[in-house]
């Protein structure tokens, strides 16, 4: 007799998962259609989605930090930038700078939604007038604004750029191999439509400027913003087909019939556009976490309808009817597939505590999305199954037979030496990744966001070498009184940046002082030693006032020399390693500048990205002791047993502790992506380990000593729990191979590696536990055949042994 049809403790022949099971069944018609109408509405709230571009979701919304850095960005009035290189042999030709101030004019005049451009063209430099009886300092761009160009021209313009650090290394490359371009963007494009609709402007000028041949790159944060805009739109197209075909491969795989391969796959899609039709109804944009969230519902989704499909043909295999296989298995499942669908969510959930929104977010709907596959496969599954053909009695019997079955029955055996040999060699494992994940690298770094094939990393890499730097880190500094004018407090603003540019990663240090060195040069002597500080203040004045409405200058001094922006320039590729020396940074600052008459406060992108490697790193380590204690928990509400709860988790927790340390070994860094692992890993992983101990549980209580219970449940759920693993990590892995983002593509191939390591674990670590620890609430929960003892008593005798009441024996 199943459980769905042994007495309740009312005298009623029918459980209640059976009688709940009743009204859909019998309505089957009315679940499908009310399931097909939602579905609509919910496609069609789905279609009002738009995707997120701005790189700043990442950085927390309230982070003191990032409104710091917006203030400093109004302050100084620092426009967003795009930086455009053109590349050859030598800049310094006359058709090479021709082309540069004929490509300059011509984004200033057709670009949209450009402020102004900057280039050798019209930069100007500090020149001495040689020509006038008295010293005196002229201002002019690089290259004339008219006239032909000449070798003879050129050359002076040659030496004239290589010769100025004002423009070496921001405006043309150090070895004269590349000019560049600031294309400042006007404040009314902060959409991400007009700013592709400038990035394809510059492109169009560029092309035809050199005829398609010309060698050239753009980089900068509307670059990063295109691409995070392209790329999720493609994900989202891309990853929920891959995902689709997946799943029908590895079920029909498995159960051989197109109605066991369609059902499973009705359920993710209508739980998939019913998550997506709640973003667009809450108005959440789709970024780049949430472009693969359609795999991951897809994957996380189908496992409670492949263990329903399972035990629908061992119902059928005992003799059941199909109206009856469908009650029998449903209601039979329905408490554990609960509870599994409770501990996924509890996983993703748990997420909930990062301070990054769209990791917060991802966790959120990945939740509801996993409840919605719940509600569908106690719904929408049975009312399909009544109305598809059951399988054939031939594909019934096979079940019982076959490679798998015999493996079932060699896993379901193991012998004292594999028992030991298996706990050892996992030991050793686990002892080895623990060990490892010191080593984790944790990667904030938005290029690492791009594949290292991708072309926007490699360009920016490309730029960053030839330029000096895309990313930076600001300075605000503080001097009241016309502090900028005291000798000694410039020389303390001198010492910082010699300690800033003397930091590996730290390409070059601009302020009020570069312009300072460079004039003191051209007054003194024209020497490269004389770009030091003036000897008197009275020359720090009149040196300042020659060049008070240089453009370069008015954008670091204002207040009337009372404030000053200092900026650090660093690759983009080197960031994270500043980012990760900014407590020193901060540190020196607190200690040495923060006096009355001197105080220099940090921000910048590299700073923000400082920050989010603590987020990312709280976020782990909170997470997945959130998700390990309520998983936990809820296993022990469903064992009813602490010591069997808390050995459920061998299991789940070793997968994940090897997932860290393969990331350790293989140079994956802990990111917005794999920071998402541990947490969810703990939530999905952990329902192959419910399903085997909900029904070892039943067949102890069913009176069957410990070896005998794991023979047959691994005969009744080790089918399942292999299909389930298989579909979750193929799954898993479209991530790997259709993801744009290497974030996504890493938690991919780590949550595939994860799972797979977890079904080695729940088939052969599990067992070898039991087995070896055999604990005396097992040892002693056989039920003797006794005609004289009532159910009832028999039940008693178990919960006296601890293995199903509120107390463990002792």
């Amino acid at each position: 007799m199943s459980r769905a049809q042994q007495p309740d403790k009312n005298g009623s022949s029918e459980r209640w998962e059976y009688r709940l099971l009743r009204p859909v069944i019998a309505h089957s018609r009315w679940v499908l259609i009310a399931v097909a109408v939602l579905t609509v509405v919910a496609m069609l709230l789905a279609s009002t989605l738009e995707f997120e571009s701005s790189i700043e979701v990442w950085f927390v919304e309230d982070d003191p930090d990032l409104l710091a850095y917006h203030e400093f960005l109004e302050r100084f009035e620092a426009d967003e930038v795009v930086l455009l290189a053109v590349f050859a042999d030598d800049v310094f030709t006359p058709e090479r700078l021709e082309q540069v101030r004929r490509i300059t004019r011509r984004l200033e005049a057709e670009a949209p939604f450009v402020h102004r451009v900057r280039s050798m063209s019209n930069v100007d430099v500090f020149e001495l007038d040689t020509t006038s009886e008295d010293k005196t300092i002229t201002i002019g761009p690089v290259i004339p604004e008219s006239g032909a160009l000449t070798q003879a021209n050129t050359a002076d313009v040659r030496q004239r750029a290589l010769s100025n650090p004002l423009i070496v290394g921001s405006f043309v490359g150090v070895k004269g191999d590349a000019a560049a371009f600031l294309v400042e963007i006007d404040r009314s494009a902060t959409d991400i439509d007009k700013k592709i609709q400038l990035l394809d402007a510059i492109e169009r000028i560029v092309d035809e400027e050199g005829g398609g041949q010309l060698d050239s790159v753009i980089a900068g944060g509307a670059v990063l913003d295109r691409a995070f805009f392209l790329y999720s739109e493609r994900d989202f197209l891309i990853l929920g087909p891959l995902a689709i075909l997946l799943i029908l491969i590895a079920t029909f795989f498995v159960f051989r019939r197109v109605s066991a391969t369609m059902v499973p796959l009705c359920v993710v899609v209508v739980a998939s556009i019913w998550t997506f039709g709640l973003m667009g109804l809450l108005g959440r944009r789709i970024d780049v976490l949430s472009s693969g969230l359609v795999a991951l519902v897809m994957a996380v989704g189908v496992a409670d309808t492949l263990h329903v499909l399972a035990e629908y043909d061992q119902m059928l295999r005992a003799g059941k009817t199909r109206e009856e296989a469908v009650h029998a298995s449903v209601s039979e499942l329905l408490i554990p597939c609960m509870f599994t669908s409770l501990t996924t969510a509890a996983g993703l959930l748990s997420l909930m505590v990062s301070g990054l929104d769209p990791v917060a977010a991802f966790g959120a709907y990945a939740a509801l999305g996993v409840t919605f596959a719940f509600l569908l496969s106690i719904t929408l599954v049975p009312a399909l199954l009544v109305g598809v053909r059951e399988p054939s009695p031939k594909y019934i019997e096979a079940q019982t037979k076959g490679r798998m079955h015999g493996l079932l029955i060699f896993l379901g055996r193991p012998t004292r030496t594999r028992i030991w040999a298996t706990l050892a060699v996992t030991l050793i494992i686990t002892v080895l990744s623990a060990v490892a994940i010191a080593g984790l690298d944790i990667g904030s770094n938005p290029m690492n966001y791009f594949k290292p094939s991708d072309p926007i990393r490699s360009d920016t890499m490309r730029v960053d070498e030839a330029l000096g730097g895309t990313t930076t880190v600001e300075f605000l500094v503080e001097a009241p009184n016309r502090g900028m004018k005291n000798l000694e407090v410039l020389g303390r603003v001198e010492a910082l940046q010699n300690t800033l540019a003397a930091m590996p990663a730290v390409v070059r240090v601009d302020s009020p002082l570069t312009s300072l060195y460079e004039l003191n040069r051209l007054w003194t002597d024209g020497r490269p030693e004389s770009a030091v500080l003036p000897d008197s203040e009275a020359k720090v004045g009149a040196l300042f006032r020659m060049i008070e409405d240089d453009e370069f200058f008015t954008s670091m001094m204002q207040d009337d020399y009372s404030v000053a922006r200092m900026t650090a320039r660093v690759e983009m590729s080197k960031a994270g390693k500043l980012a990760a020396e900014f407590d020193r940074i901060e540190r020196t600052l607190e200690e040495d500048y923060q006096s009355d008459d001197l105080k220099i406060s940090a921000t910048g992108f590299v700073k923000l990205m400082g920050n989010m490697e603590y987020y990312l790193l709280n976020s782990q380590i909170r997470s997945l002791l959130l998700a390990a204690v309520v998983v936990t928990f809820m296993i022990m509400l469903l064992l009813r047993s602490v010591r069997l709860a808390l050995l459920s988790m061998i299991p789940n927790i070793v997968p994940i502790l090897i997932g860290l340390g393969f990331m350790a070994a293989a140079g994956i860094a802990l990111d917005p992506g794999t920071v998402m692992i541990g947490s969810i890993a703990l939530g999905l992983v952990v329902d192959d380990t419910v399903h085997f101990m909900v029904r070892l549980r039943r067949n102890l209580l069913g009176g069957d000593e410990l070896d005998v219970s794991i023979r047959r449940t691994m005969l009744q759920t080790g089918r399942p729990i292999i299909v389930t693993s298989v579909v979750l990590a193929f799954s898993f892995l479209s991530l790997t191979f259709g993801s744009s983002f290497a974030p996504n593509a890493y938690f991919g191939l780590v949550s595939a590696l994860v799972i797979s390591v977890a079904l080695l674990a729940d088939l052969l670590v599990l067992p070898a536990s039991l087995l070896a620890l055999r604990p005396k609430l097992l040892q002693s929960s056989r039920v003797e055949d006794d005609p004289d003892r009532s159910p009832n008593q028999a039940v008693k005798k178990i919960r006296m042994n601890g293995f199903d009441g509120s107390k463990d024996a002792e």
